[in-house]
């Protein structure tokens, strides 16, 4: 169930990703948790910040992955790639994403191992769940294949409880009314 159903038509998702074979593992649970547990219209409105290094190859696995859980191909409006990764450069990037979204947005921006999950119908406030692709004792345990079935949620990650509410603060990755982060 979608928790976020009432504001589906409002919804957006923000995601910076590295160039890597996890990416190309992670793409699809991401995809499918932000469609099917947020309600976000993942082949319409969710745009990607690529952080691939200068002067390396276009991997072809992962622009399949993003095609095939975004509708994103290499020249998509909703894609940009960049080869030097700053946290400067991320707040840059997420802030002209939020001016760029209808006044009446809610935007998600959320890094590609963080699954937040938010009550059904929320419209104001949230106490919403996080899943860190983190394991025990601060491993990073292999994802399995999304192609197996999986669920994320089988898997051994941590979970942290965050209070959210629709406003950002400094550093935070949240549910939010589209304004510009610091």
């Amino acid at each position: 169930m979608m928790a976020l159903g009432l504001l589906r038509a409002r919804l957006y998702l923000w995601v910076m990703l590295p160039s890597s074979p996890a990416s190309v593992k992670m793409v699809p649970y991401f995809a499918q948790h932000y469609e099917e547990r947020v309600g976000v219209d993942t082949k319409r409105r969710v745009t990607v910040l690529l952080h691939r290094p200068a002067g390396a190859p276009i991997d072809e696995r992962l622009s399949e992955a993003l095609r095939d859980a975004f509708g994103i191909d290499d020249s998509s409006p909703r894609l940009s790639v960049v080869s030097n990764f700053s946290s400067a450069l991320k707040v840059r990037a997420l802030n002209a994403w939020i001016a760029s979204l209808p006044k009446d947005a809610m935007a998600i921006y959320a890094d590609l191992d963080e699954f937040f999950e938010y009550p059904p119908n929320t419209r104001r406030n949230v106490l919403g769940r996080m899943v860190e692709r983190v394991g025990p004792n601060l491993t990073f345990p292999a994802l399995r294949d999304f192609r197996e079935g999986i669920s994320i949620a089988d898997q051994p990650f941590r979970q942290c409880r965050r209070k959210n509410s629709f406003t950002v603060e400094r550093g935070a990755t949240t549910l939010a009314a589209a304004a510009s982060v610091s």
